[in-house]
């Protein structure tokens, strides 16, 4: 158990730097990207709050499940992003 919460963890972490990686090639910005990866923490928050409301321990599949919310939120924030940089080109403003 202790194992697959340290291999589950560092797979978390890997992912997030390789998503930032790719974002920052993407975006061709360091900026950007920054601040998608700031929506990451609220969700630890309110998954610890989740499992302490109903009662329930910290397992593989909330772990997993963990994972998955969180490229869930890097997905939506992308959008919201993108959305931002398209709107302000549109009204001729810089995009970064």
């Amino acid at each position: 158990m202790a194992d697959s919460f340290i291999s589950l963890g560092l797979a978390l972490i890997l992912s997030i730097v390789l998503v930032y990686m790719a974002m920052a090639g993407q975006f061709e910005s360091l900026s950007s990207p920054f601040i998608i990866m700031f929506s990451i923490p609220p969700t630890f928050i309110g998954v610890v709050v989740g499992l302490l409301i109903m009662g329930k321990p910290l397992s593989i599949m909330a772990l997993i499940g963990y994972i998955l919310l969180v490229g869930i939120v890097v997905n939506n924030a992308i959008v919201l992003i993108d959305g931002d940089r398209r709107r302000r080109m549109k009204r001729g403003f810089p995009a970064n």
